[in-house]
């Protein structure tokens, strides 16, 4: 779980973000794609891959692919340069995947296990690798040289309190250059992205931030924080019927999450539905009389 009070952030609502570019040890594109499922076990991953190849037109069918993240197999759709193409282009397929969504997402090669290529002589190929088959470390020195000694790593709990700690004492570029290292060779730890995402909102840098976030809620699904955050980095990128959706995913794991409850009424407020934002405070005032009353006070606009 992620040490962060999200709600201090919701009153900063007019803060705009700067661009990052991510660190990592994969050669990585952020992209937009149509996440048609992700499952614990690759067999139901690939069923609904060949299902996909069997309903659409070769068109539709450029980069599907399953990606392994963590201990999930995604199925994914398309490569899109912005959120607007991958919309349209959802809606074509829509009723053939009603659950399928639109995600900002990596892609990288390496995790790719399975992936549709349209040959030029008219015959589809498809490219799989051994699920079992390891990442290839491109960073491995070649075998007739002599290896250098690796640096052994700190321990993960310890590394997320220096973070912790940091965050704390509101030394966000400091917690940063920690959480850059760390996630340099610990890409798929969810409680690194989860930070990292939770630092770049505090830096007021949502746009980057929900890359993060959602790389964590992939690999953690049921960790509502994770949700959470997504869910503030969509609230701030003025993207709130999205964000709304996901407060409501982080309320069906925690009913009681006072920070995914405020947010939600902060969005309620954004789009004009006080009786709904209403309804929030309700709910939160039995939970936590305190922030109700700042929630009572964004829908009434007595925020300065």
């Amino acid at each position: 779980m992620l040490n962060i009070n999200y709600r201090l952030i919701i009153y900063f609502i007019l803060f705009l973000f700067v661009s990052f570019t991510p660190l990592t040890s994969y050669t990585a594109q952020t992209i937009y794609t149509i996440q048609t499922g992700s499952f614990s076990d690759v067999k139901p991953a690939q069923n609904q891959f060949d299902s996909i190849v069997q309903g659409l037109n070769e068109k539709q069918l450029d980069y599907l692919r399953i990606e392994k993240i963590g201990n999930f197999y995604s199925v994914r759709l398309g490569k899109f340069e912005d959120n607007a193409a991958a919309e349209k282009f959802l809606e074509g397929v829509k009723p053939h995947f009603p659950t399928a969504i639109v995600r900002d997402a990596y892609f990288i090669e390496e995790r790719i296990v399975k992936i549709y290529k349209p040959s030029l002589q008219g015959k589809p190929k498809v490219e799989e690798k051994p699920i079992s088959s390891p990442v290839t470390d491109k960073t491995k020195p070649p075998a007739a040289e002599k290896p250098v000694e690796a640096k052994k790593a700190e321990p993960l709990e310890k590394q997320i309190k220096i973070i912790s700690d940091l965050v704390d004492k509101k030394d966000f570029e400091k917690a940063l250059e920690v959480i850059k290292t760390e996630i340099a060779t610990r890409h798929d730890s969810p409680e690194i992205n989860g930070w990292y995402g939770a630092v770049l909102l505090k830096m007021n840098r949502p746009a980057n931030a929900i890359t993060y976030f959602q790389r964590a809620a992939e690999l953690s699904p049921e960790v509502s924080d994770y949700h959470n955050g997504i869910g503030y980095c969509l609230f701030y990128l003025n993207r709130f019927n999205e964000a709304i959706g996901e407060f409501n995913k982080v309320l069906t794991l925690d009913p009681a999450h006072i920070d995914a409850l405020t947010g939600l009424g902060a969005t309620y407020v954004k789009i004009g539905k006080k009786d709904n934002a209403m309804d929030i405070y309700n709910k939160l005032k039995n939970i936590d009389m305190d922030t109700a009353n700042k929630l009572l006070k964004v829908i009434e606009g007595k925020t300065s």
